[in-house]
């Protein structure tokens, strides 16, 4: 199907609602992925981060996707790394931290739940990339 045959209204509209993944939503429409994103991109599609309110749950395994990333390319440039990225990585840490203990207290958890390792594996993580970021 060539992008002339797609019906982007539709597309648009589903894209826009956000109820389904954008996988989904491509093989439904049989439309391409960089069709899709060029088309977000020049018609000012609204986000779909936009489209649904931020829960919680979500901001935490948004932080914790985020800190993964910042590991990732913090180990892919080591040498262009300095003080400024280990403190980035340090703050986003703590509002991790903070968000996780706030989502406890509401739902009445206790410290000592498995999502706690996850925590501290991660912590270990910051901790070694720092050690490796101070080192001369």
């Amino acid at each position: 199907m060539s992008e002339d045959e797609i019906d982007w209204a539709a597309v648009r509209a589903d894209y826009e609602a956000g109820e389904k993944n954008v996988l989904d939503l491509l093989a439904e429409h049989k439309a391409p992925r960089r069709g899709l994103y060029d088309r977000v991109k020049d018609e000012g599609w609204r986000r779909r981060s936009a489209v649904r309110p931020s829960t919680r749950p979500g901001l935490i395994g948004r932080m914790y996707r985020l800190l993964e990333r910042q590991i990732l390319r913090l180990e892919l440039e080591m040498d262009d790394v300095g003080d400024k990225e280990a403190a980035i990585l340090g703050n986003l840490t703590r509002n991790l931290e903070k968000l996780i203990e706030l989502d406890r207290k509401d739902h009445g958890s206790e410290k000592g739940t498995v999502k706690r390792t996850d925590i501290a594996v991660l912590r270990k993580k910051l901790a070694n990339r720092i050690e490796q970021l101070t080192k001369p």
